[in-house]
């Protein structure tokens, strides 16, 4: 099964702030206190319509991290620079609480580090809800969910670069295409009425797959 997303990236529209006066609205703008925006975005965009529908869909995908840090080469400093808990939405990109901006020195970034906890709903860590339908007519809910409890360690050769007084616009991105292409759908374990179950014993080396697929799927973008 080919499946391939188009990575579209929305920049955020950053407000500088000028002083206040009497009589103005600008008491209700966000204050910008850093140097770094941050997004955790995947790089799964739904449908516009049923031509362009893949074989699977994704109804609900959830990621819950913790402290982000953001390292030079060649660095033992791992003060995080971002610290959660954070509720990531992968299907709307959002996350609750939104992210604040970073406070992250000037110089050159290769390395980074996020932490996955247990902090969604029943002590998950990751949970993920779709559609598997290869035909475009029978349809085959499915689910996988985790506790896992681990570090990620992102490292990429072209790194993102902090310069002096700018503000930076960085999404971490969560490949959610590439994770579930993996998955051996024709060997898998579905039950009676067709959910296909990841979680299930019969699936488990399917969840295994899944799981480190996950982990290896994050990449680092800077959009600004």
């Amino acid at each position: 099964m080919q499946y391939k997303n188009l990575i579209s990236f929305v920049s955020i529209a950053f407000i500088a702030l000028s002083s206040c006066q009497k009589d103005s609205f600008d008491h209700d703008l966000p204050v910008i206190d850093g140097n770094v925006a941050l997004n955790i975005i995947s790089d799964y965009r739904k449908p516009n319509n049923a031509r362009n529908e893949p074989d699977y869909i994704f109804t609900d995908a959830k990621i819950a991290l913790d402290e982000i840090t953001f390292l030079q080469k060649d660095t033992s400093n791992s003060n995080a620079h971002f610290e959660g808990p954070f509720i990531c939405d992968l299907i709307e990109n959002t996350t609750t609480p939104q992210l604040p901006y970073g406070n992250i020195e000037v110089g050159q970034y290769q390395l980074f580090q996020l932490d996955i906890v247990e902090n969604l709903e029943n002590n998950l860590s990751i949970d993920i809800h779709g559609n598997y339908h290869p035909n475009g007519v029978v349809i085959h809910p499915f689910h996988y969910s985790s506790t896992i409890e681990e570090t990620v360690t992102i490292l990429q050769q072209v790194g993102i670069d902090i310069i002096q007084d700018s503000l930076h616009q960085v999404a971490i991105v969560v490949d959610l295409a590439a994770i579930f292409d993996g998955v051996d759908y024709d060997n898998a374990y579905y039950e009676e009425d067709g959910f296909l179950d990841f979680n299930a014993e019969e699936n488990a080396v399917h969840h295994e797959g899944i799981t480190n697929r996950f982990m290896e799927s994050f990449r680092v973008h800077q959009i600004r």
